[in-house]
C-alpha cells in the first residue's frame, strides 16, 4: 500500500513537472533567456570547422571566430604537416571598415562603409541594448526587424536566424544553449558553415590586420 501511494505521488509529480516544462514561459523568464543569450554573442571566441562551397570556390579548414564590443575578426587557417604551425589562409577584420589578408598576398583590401550600411554590420545585430528596446515584439512574434535585417528567436529566445536581402544566416544549438552549427546562406543556398568544436565568453584581445608597412 505504502509502495503504491509512493507510486501514486510520483505520477503526479511527473505530470505537473510535464506541465511546467511544456507550458509557455512568461515573459520575465523570456527577457532573462533573452539577455543571457545576447550577452553570450557580445563577446566569445570560437573554433570549429569551416565548409565552404560556392561556384569554384571550395574547401574545409580550421576558423576561428573572435568579437568583443569594439570588432570582429575571422581567421580561416591552412594546417601545417600533421596540423602543426596552422597558417592564417584568409583573414577578416571588422569595425568601422572591413579588412580582408589573403595567404600570399602582402598587400590588405579595405572596404568602407558609411554610416547607413554601417548598422547594419553583425558586429551591432545582437547588442544587447538594441535588441531589448524590441522585446515586447520579440516576444509576441519571435522576431524583430531593424532596418533591413530581421532576427529570428526560438520559443527560449535563442537567436535562430539573422536574415537581410539575398543573404542569411542560420543557427542551430546543443544542450547546453550553446551554437553548434552556424549557416550561411545566399539567396536561399548554402554556401558556408561552421561546425563549432567549442567556444567560450571571455572577452578576448582582437588585433586589426595590418600590412607589412604597417609592422
Amino acid at each position: 500500500m505504502k509502495i503504491s501511494a509512493f507510486f501514486f505521488k510520483l505520477l503526479i509529480l511527473f505530470l505537473f513537472a510535464g506541465c511546467a516544462l511544456g507550458g509557455k514561459f512568461t515573459d520575465f523568464q523570456k527577457e532573462k533567456m533573452l539577455r543571457e543569450q545576447l550577452l553570450k554573442w557580445e563577446h566569445f571566441r570560437l573554433d570549429g570547422i569551416i565548409e565552404m562551397n560556392y561556384k569554384s570556390f571550395s574547401f574545409r579548414k580550421n576558423i576561428t571566430v573572435r568579437k568583443n564590443s569594439a570588432a570582429i575578426r575571422f581567421d580561416i587557417y591552412d594546417s601545417g604537416i600533421l596540423g602543426l604551425h596552422p597558417t592564417p589562409f584568409i583573414s577578416a577584420y571588422v569595425d568601422s571598415v572591413v579588412i580582408i589578408k589573403m595567404s600570399g598576398k602582402s598587400e590588405i583590401t579595405r572596404l568602407n562603409f558609411d554610416e547607413k550600411d554601417n548598422q547594419f554590420l553583425f558586429l551591432n545585430y545582437l547588442n544587447p541594448d538594441l535588441i531589448l528596446v524590441h522585446k515586447s515584439e520579440i516576444f509576441r512574434t519571435g522576431k524583430v526587424t531593424i532596418g533591413e535585417v530581421t532576427c529570428f528567436f526560438s520559443e527560449k529566445m535563442e537567436l535562430e536566424k539573422i536574415s537581410s536581402a539575398d543573404v542569411s544566416v542560420n543557427f542551430v544549438y546543443d544542450n547546453f544553449r550553446n551554437p553548434l552549427t552556424i549557416s550561411l546562406y545566399f539567396k536561399n543556398e548554402k554556401i558556408a558553415e561552421i561546425q563549432v568544436d567549442k567556444i567560450n565568453y571571455e572577452m578576448p584581445e582582437i588585433e586589426a590586420i595590418k600590412s607589412k608597412e604597417q609592422r
